[in-house]
């Protein structure tokens, strides 16, 4: 059987399988068990593929991508997020706005060391939102800063994405973590840029004033938490340079 028919085949019967209405996954598994069939038998199909699902994942770097998610879930259910939303609340909490800052800032230092958005969104949102509209923000103006702030959790290191993406393509791991600071900041300092101008037009006013007394237990209470940043940071920036 030639490569074009073969294509043929298993790209076909795929899209076919979709318009149906049969799900993504069963339509691969069906439409690549059929072009197997078609090209060998189906013991030595089944070997071939169960030592390819093997290969694929034999990566001591893809081992780093659980320990992130079991991470973000110990940090969501050890209390770390809202120490880490009171630290940036007093950091970010007096501009026009700034329970949306307090929002941004929280995702990006919750992402930082957990390195999923998920994670943060679902810590930090599930905050932060009520707390919003009790105040008398917009809901979507409140979910659109938490939604928007999120994904820097994917790009401010650790972060699977960039360990995974620089694994299959076969670059460097730690030159494509550190490239992921830069745009990490820039995407939270535009996310709050953008708030801080809804803010002002809407009225969103904040006039808690924060005493030297609440800042400095707020900075201690997180400060064990944020050494998790440089801890993570440390030995990246040191096989970087060195």
């Amino acid at each position: 059987m030639t490569i074009g028919l073969t294509a043929l085949i298993l790209f076909g019967l795929f899209f076919f399988l979709l318009i149906i209405g049969l799900p993504v996954a069963m339509s691969l598994v069906i439409s690549s068990v059929v072009t197997m069939a078609s090209l060998m038998r189906l013991d030595l199909g089944a070997f071939i593929a169960c030592q390819k699902m093997i290969s694929g994942v034999d990566s001591f770097s893809l081992l780093a991508v659980p320990f992130f998610i079991l991470t973000g879930v110990l940090m969501n259910s050890g209390g770390i997020a809202q120490k880490l939303i009171n630290f940036a609340k007093v950091l970010v909490g007096k501009m026009p706005g700034g329970l949306a800052h307090t929002n941004i800032v929280g995702n990006a230092i919750f992402g930082t060391i957990s390195g999923s958005s998920v994670a943060a969104s679902i810590a930090v949102g599930g905050v932060m939102i009520p707390m919003e509209v009790k105040e008398g923000y917009d809901k979507k103006y409140a979910a659109a800063a938490n939604i928007a702030s999120a994904p820097a959790g994917l790009i401010i290191p650790p972060s699977g994405i960039l360990i995974i993406y620089p694994v299959l393509v076969g670059t460097s791991v730690v030159g494509m973590i550190m490239s992921g600071y830069i745009p990490g900041l820039i995407w939270c300092l535009a996310c709050m840029a953008v708030a801080f101008i809804i803010a002002k037009k809407n009225g969103y006013y904040s006039d808690n004033r924060v005493s030297l007394k609440v800042f400095l237990y707020c900075t201690l209470d997180a400060l064990p938490s944020l050494f998790l940043i440089f801890i993570i940071i440390g030995p990246r920036l040191s096989s970087y340079f060195w």
